[in-house]
């Protein structure tokens, strides 16, 4: 069995390319490829992640191994598989081993591709998902005060998030990957064409989970504080949707400060150089033969 894990990054495009594969699944199908189904609106394999420790640890999520998913692809006649969660691009050293050992266990042949994009962008994206999908977080006055506190717990460590998975994977089983600003959306489907052996461009929109605008973004956030009620669910709907008229933003909410930038590029963007990233741009977006 061969397998491909796609790792995020999370706001890397990750949605986009799990709507377009989700779509693809009968023709991935034909073309010997397994890419699993879950329940609900949501085509990442959490359950996958869930179970080797990476998270979500929601309730709702049902934990599944790699074996099973194995077997599940035997039986729908194919010997690749795709998988798809950003959870597994998080540090977690432990879930990474034991992910490793099932893949050694099954003596499946493992590729893995992850994404990344320069850091403020990547930063003001993680901000408007923040504000638009969590409840009752911790208050945060702008994006400034979002980035420092990120900085400050860690968690947009890329030395450590990806350094684990070259520790574990090696360099050549590894694939790295730049979107620039500049990037076609179709491009960051390339590398998993290439895997699957068809097309998967042009079946979904180029523009998924869009950043909102700084008034739009700062009401969602302030409903967000408040306890769940049907009010507010009517209202956030109308917000998401982008109706309404919302109350000015204060002023600088979505402005990152110098100091913070700098911060950023030493702290994330200056260490994650060291890797060894491939651009998007000039890849064959032709499928090749598998």
């Amino acid at each position: 069995m061969r397998i491909l894990f796609h790792l995020g990054l999370n706001k890397c495009a990750s949605t986009y390319i799990q709507r377009a594969l989700d779509r693809a699944h009968a023709n991935l199908r034909s073309a010997g490829v397994w890419y699993p189904w879950e329940a609900g609106t949501a085509a990442a394999h959490y359950g996958l992640s869930r179970h080797y420790g990476f998270g979500p640890m929601a309730d709702d999520v049902m934990p599944v191994s790699l074996a099973d998913l194995i077997a599940e692809a035997r039986l729908a006649g194919c010997q690749r598989m795709v998988l798809s969660s950003e959870y597994l691009s998080l540090y977690a050293p432990r879930a990474v081993a034991r992910l490793m050992a099932d893949i050694h266990a099954a003596q499946a042949e493992a590729e893995f591709l992850l994404y990344s994009r320069p850091v403020e962008p990547w930063v003001r994206s993680l901000f408007n998902q923040y504000v638009k999908t969590v409840d009752g977080g911790q208050p945060l006055a702008n994006i400034d005060a979002f980035a420092r506190r990120v900085l400050t717990n860690g968690a947009l460590d890329l030395t450590k998030r990806i350094g684990q998975w070259q520790h574990a994977a090696g360099n050549e089983a590894l694939s790295l990957y730049r979107i620039e600003d500049r990037t076609p959306a179709d491009a960051v489907l390339a590398p998993i064409e290439a895997f699957a052996g068809i097309s998967l461009a042009g079946s979904v929109p180029a523009r998924m989970n869009a950043s909102l605008d700084p008034d739009r973004l700062h009401a969602i956030g302030v409903l967000r504080q408040q306890a769940p009620s049907p009010a507010r669910e009517r209202a956030l709907s109308l917000l998401l949707a982008g109706r309404g008229q919302p109350a000015p933003a204060p002023a600088g909410y979505l402005d990152l400060s110098d100091t913070v930038c700098r911060q950023l590029s030493d702290e994330i963007a200056g260490p994650a150089q060291t890797f060894p990233w491939r651009s998007l741009h000039g890849h064959d977006l032709v499928a090749k033969a598998a």
